[in-house]
């Protein structure tokens, strides 16, 4: 389905864009708190 597709590449972008950032401060928690909210919103 498109739609998954597209979420797969956002999140793709975002953990390229993110790996490019100092986010030392974003533990595994904050990380999937974030993925969790992407999911929720294209829901």
């Amino acid at each position: 389905m498109l739609r998954n597709e597209t979420i797969q590449e956002l999140k793709y972008f975002l953990y390229n864009f993110a790996s490019e950032l100092d986010v030392s401060l974003i533990d595994e928690y904050t990380s999937n708190q974030i993925l969790e909210e992407i999911d929720n919103y294209y829901s």
